[in-house]
């Protein structure tokens, strides 16, 4: 008799109904937080150096990435050494350009990014009108000399013509180059 009333008094008490719910809104807050850096990545950055004729770092250049795909389009400005950054772009080609008062204009096309690439791009502004501008049009280079990590994009098509032992997600991973499978 004494545990039907021991019972009645957690059913009834409002505290033990409030920690319950507590339990349940933390346990569901910590299992959201967690899932957020499971988050596949699924962006490439474009980070590079802008200079002078002479060499000299060039100083607030404006830098924009304009996704040849998406017309998104990014723009961020030169440090005091002359680098940029532009980081979280979409993958595909990309058009970048760079300005500054006092120099010709640079536009760099043929810059594919491709899944976790970090693409170098170095930028050489000729002193000039601000209405000139310079159109580059080459490949960036295909090894990354920033990072060792090894990515890329399994398209559709292999998944469909690749005769996957056991539908493992895993035997996708050789399809990459430079990866090996060890299960």
């Amino acid at each position: 008799m004494n545990s039907n009333w021991m019972k009645a008094l957690l059913r009834d008490n409002p505290w033990v109904r409030l920690s319950r719910a507590g339990g349940l809104l933390i346990g569901a807050i910590v299992l959201l937080v967690s899932a957020i850096p499971a988050r596949a990545q699924v962006s490439a950055a474009i980070v590079g150096n802008v200079e002078d004729p002479t060499g000299a770092a060039v100083k607030d250049a404006k830098i924009t990435v304009m996704s040849l795909e998406t017309g998104a389009t990014r723009a961020v400005n030169t440090d005091d050494s002359g680098n940029f950054r532009a980081l979280s772009l979409p993958l595909g080609p990309q058009e970048l350009k760079a300005e500054k008062n006092g120099f010709k204009s640079v536009v760099r096309t043929g810059i594919t990014l491709e899944v976790g690439q970090q693409a170098v791009v170095n930028l050489r502004l000729e002193v000039g009108e601000f209405v000139q501008e310079i159109s580059v049009s080459e490949e960036a280079p295909i090894v990354n000399t920033t990072t060792a990590s090894v990515s890329g994009i399994v398209g559709e098509r292999q998944i469909k013509d690749l005769p996957l032992n056991g539908r493992s997600f895993d035997a996708l991973i050789t399809l990459n180059p430079g990866t090996i499978n060890y299960s």
